[in-house]
């Protein structure tokens, strides 16, 4: 039942502001507190957890990631409109993103390695509850403020803060969209941005960490038909909540995810 239950909770939330690491902690905690044994999640299947979002990004975003990679592939294998105004403008922007990316997934594995062998204080999440709060309020007043589209900071500052997200609490997608919404883009544009960012590094740890483990003997103990068809509907579910979240963003109505975020907060800290 835990098992289930940690499935729903991890992929629901990786498609919402709210850091999914912080609502498994509460629901374990939420677990111990009914007086149930709360089982140890091998590192595996945690990873394994992430295969929905490699499904559900790319149909999500299909009608504006498709059609500008498929351009420029026929552009560049053509040759006959590679110098064109609009063909330097695509590449322009797939290279800046892609740098973006590339710094932001190098800057996350270093911060991840420093933190491998330290010990956070557990006091540390509420106070990154806080801090992914207070960017969803900064970012929620840019959609309501804006009344012409802002000057774009680089976006490598976006990839950045990416970073940032390693430590507890901390919401990758709560941290990233506010700050590409301040800098400039559109909510559409900093959610294509936002997970765009995280993809390679999904990718990777799906392919060498999660796909090994699934061939482990210790992979037959959690995994079973009726496990995977969990899987598959929880991602059906979140195709719809990203939706959703998108939505809200959209409405200045990113508070509503900074209110539970603070409830979060407060309650780990009871």
């Amino acid at each position: 039942m835990f098992t289930y239950l940690v499935l729903w909770v991890q992929v629901l939330s990786e498609m919402l502001p709210i850091s999914s690491s912080t609502q498994v902690s509460l629901l374990e905690r939420l677990y111990e507190a009914c007086g149930y044994v709360v089982a140890v999640v091998p590192k595996g299947f945690d990873y394994l957890l992430h295969v929905p979002l490699l499904i559900v990004l790319p149909l999500f975003f299909r009608r504006s990631w498709l059609p500008s990679c498929s351009l420029l592939v026929k552009r560049l294998w053509c040759g006959s409109r590679v110098y064109s105004w609009s063909t330097r403008q695509l590449i322009r922007i797939m290279s800046t993103v892609a740098a973006a990316v590339v710094v932001s997934c190098l800057l996350t594995v270093l911060v991840d390695y420093a933190l491998a062998g330290v010990a956070l204080a557990a006091w540390l999440r509420p106070i990154g509850l806080v801090v992914t709060a207070v960017m969803l309020i900064v970012g929620g007043r840019v959609v309501l403020c804006r009344s012409e589209p802002a000057q774009l900071l680089p976006l490598l500052f976006v990839g950045i803060t990416q970073a940032l997200a390693m430590f507890p609490g901390i919401s990758r997608m709560g941290i990233t969209i506010s700050t590409a919404l301040i800098c400039g883009l559109s909510v559409r544009r900093a959610f294509e941005f936002s997970f765009a960012l995280e993809l390679p590094l999904v990718t990777a740890a799906v392919l060498f960490r999660g796909l090994p483990w699934l061939m482990s003997e210790q992979a037959t103990a959690w995994c079973s038909g009726a496990l995977f068809v969990h899987l598959l509907c929880a991602g059906m579910v979140s195709y719809g909540l990203l939706w959703c979240a998108m939505k809200l963003f959209e409405q200045g109505r990113a508070w509503i995810f900074s209110c539970y975020v603070l409830l979060c907060a407060v309650l780990l800290w009871l």
